[in-house]
C-alpha cells in the first residue's frame, strides 16, 4: 500500500512523504530505521504514487549481487527475513533500500519471498517471481537464486553485446553528419565562389547544394548544437534502456 505521511528528521525538521509499505506500522519501521519519527499518515487511494515508478532506475547489476548475496546469506544459515534485513542496510541505492525494506516487512509479516517480489512489478519481472516461486515450492531456494544470478548475468551480458553493436553504426553516422556538416560550412562556399566567377549555370542538384550550404552557414551554431544534443540524448537513452 502507499502512505503520505508526515514525519520529524533526527534536526526536528518537520517534512511530508509518501512511500510503500505493507501498512502503517511497516511504515513507522521503515522511517524508524532511517532515524526520523512518524507523526501522522494516511493511505494513498489507488491510481496515485507507487513505489515502482520510482524504482526504473535499479540497474540489473543490482538485481545480480542481490540474487548472489541472498543465496550466500542463506547457505550461510541466514533465514530469509533476516537475509533482505541484511541486504537492505548494506546496499547505497536508496530506491533498493525502499524495495527491501517492503520485501521485509511482506516476509516478517508471513507472506512468501515470491509474494513480496511481486509486489515489484517494474523491479522484479515474471520470469525473476516465477522462479523464485518454484524454488520455494520445490524447497531448494539457495539453488534457485544461484540460476537466477546466473539468468540474468547472461541477459545483462547479451544486451551489452548488442548495445555495443548498435552504437557502433550510429557513431559511424554521427561523425558522418558532422563531416558533412564542416564540409557544406567550409567547402562548398569556395566552389560555389568559383562557379560564381565562371558564370556557369548551375544544374538543379547543384542548387540544392548550394542552398543547403547557405542555410547550414545561417544557422551553423545553433545546427551544431542540435546535433550534439541529439547525440547526447541518444547515448543516455540507450545507457537507460540497457542497464
Amino acid at each position: 500500500m502507499t502512505y503520505k505521511f508526515t514525519a520529524v528528521r533526527k534536526n526536528g525538521e518537520r517534512y511530508n512523504g509518501q512511500m510503500e509499505a505493507v501498512d502503517k506500522l511497516g511504515l513507522a519501521r521503515i522511517l524508524r530505521a532511517s532515524g526520523d519519527i512518524l507523526i501522522s499518515v494516511k493511505e494513498k487511494k489507488a491510481g496515485g504514487f507507487n513505489i515502482n515508478s520510482i524504482t526504473v532506475s535499479i540497474k540489473t547489476t543490482d538485481l545480480i549481487l542481490f540474487a548472489r548475496n541472498m543465496a550466500g546469506l542463506m547457505q550461510a544459515g541466514v533465514s530469509l527475513a533476516r537475509g533482505v534485513e541484511i541486504l537492505e542496510k548494506q546496499t547505497t541505492n536508496v530506491k533498493m533500500k525502499i524495495v527491501l525494506r517492503s520485501i521485509f516487512e511482506t516476509i516478517k509479516s508471513g507472506g512468501n519471498f515470491s509474494d513480496a517480489l511481486s509486489k515489484h512489478p517494474r523491479v522484479f519481472d515474471s520470469l525473476f517471481v516465477s522462479m523464485i516461486r518454484a524454488g520455494e515450492e520445490s524447497g531448494n531456494l539457495v539453488g534457485t537464486l544461484k540460476e537466477v544470478e546466473t539468468h540474468l548475468k547472461r541477459s545483462h551480458d547479451l544486451k551489452r553485446k548488442v548495445k555495443g553493436a548498435t552504437m557502433y553504426p550510429m557513431v559511424i553516422l554521427g561523425a558522418m553528419g558532422i563531416i558533412g556538416l564542416l564540409m557544406m560550412k567550409f567547402v562548398v562556399p569556395g566552389l560555389l565562389k568559383t562557379f560564381t566567377d565562371f558564370k556557369v549555370e548551375l544544374p538543379f542538384t547543384t542548387k540544392v547544394v548550394v542552398w543547403i550550404s547557405n542555410t547550414i552557414n545561417n544557422y551553423f551554431i545553433w545546427l551544431f548544437i542540435a546535433i550534439i544534443i541529439f547525440i547526447t540524448g541518444f547515448i543516455y537513452y540507450k545507457n537507460k534502456c540497457h542497464n
